[in-house]
């Protein structure tokens, strides 16, 4: 039963014990308005307690969301890169897959991290890419063209978030250390 209709239905029940024992002592009257205090505050208690969990729920609910996204984007690039997968989805579409809308998800990601989505698909995808210019001797256009980049595309797209390009990325990681 709801909390409301319990509280109300107590001061209801409160208020008609109160008045057919007015005529008896003010002893009695005064109990009865104690007790109805006490049961008020215990119902109060409760409906504050049900919101506070309700709220808890709900950030548990929106951090789930965004685990789930976070790990839904790491297998997702794995994916491509071993060729699973034709390409990259787009955001409707992971949406899609984890259940909810895109601008829920939209909204989650913002909320609980501070960006957009695709700044965070963006940034795995070039995590990713500097580990594969870093780890691997494959010629740039072929670790491009694994992340579904065309290899002119794949520079300016590196460049932009790095401040460098692939090739320059590499020299400067992959000399040895003086």
């Amino acid at each position: 039963m709801p909390v409301k209709l319990l509280l109300k239905q107590g001061i209801i029940a409160f208020s008609e014990i109160h008045f057919r024992r007015s005529s008896n002592s003010r002893h009695i009257q005064a109990s009865l308005t104690r007790r109805a205090f006490c049961q008020y505050m215990y119902l109060y208690t409760l409906n504050s307690y049900s919101m506070k969990q309700e709220t808890s729920k709900a950030e548990t609910r929106n951090e789930e969301i965004t685990r789930r996204y976070f790990d839904f984007l790491d297998r997702h690039i794995e994916n491509v890169i071993n060729g699973n997968v034709p390409g990259f989805l787009e955001l409707n579409q992971i949406a899609r897959e984890l259940a909810v809308s895109h601008q829920h998800l939209t909204d989650i990601i913002r909320k609980e991290k501070g960006n957009h989505p695709c700044h965070f698909y963006d940034s795995k995808i070039i995590d990713k890419a500097k580990e594969l210019l870093t780890r691997s001797g494959l010629p740039i256009a072929q670790i491009a063209i694994m992340l579904t980049y065309d290899p002119s595309n794949f520079s300016k797209f590196f460049k932009k978030w790095t401040g460098i390009t692939p090739g320059d990325f590499r020299n400067i990681h992959s000399r040895a250390p003086e």
